[in-house]
């Protein structure tokens, strides 16, 4: 059975596809998107992070549009640790699908706002 930082991990990758990929090691997946702000940096898309007492999933699209969250249930809304951060030691299929229709409605968002190219397939 996978641990969490590998399902989230997977459940990332699956809409890596239009994103920049920033980090792959054992410990840190990052992505950005190829949309560059003001600054000149890449706006950032999501990370799932190993930590020492858990997974942390970290979502922008979230932050930036939070009515994202209006329809994610309250059993993955607990998981919560701030505006934008999940925290998991384990996942279960209910948060895992949850998660999955989240990231796909993200990837959807930030396509509407021109940050990630159309043609992105969704997982």
């Amino acid at each position: 059975m996978p641990d969490a930082f590998d399902t989230l991990r997977a459940l990332l990758e699956r809409h890596a596809t239009g994103l920049v990929v920033k980090t792959d090691t054992p410990d840190v997946f990052y992505l950005d998107t190829p949309h560059v702000q003001t600054n000149k940096t890449s706006l950032f898309f999501g990370s799932v992070t190993r930590k020492p007492k858990g997974v942390a999933l970290h979502l922008m699209p979230v932050y930036t549009d939070a009515d994202l969250l209006d329809a994610v249930p309250d059993a993955l809304r607990k998981r919560m640790t701030g505006k934008s951060c999940f925290a998991f030691k384990t996942l279960d299929a209910a948060q895992e699908d949850a998660l999955a229709d989240l990231l796909g409605a993200a990837v959807e968002r930030y396509q509407a706002h021109g940050y990630v190219p159309r043609s992105t397939l969704l997982g």
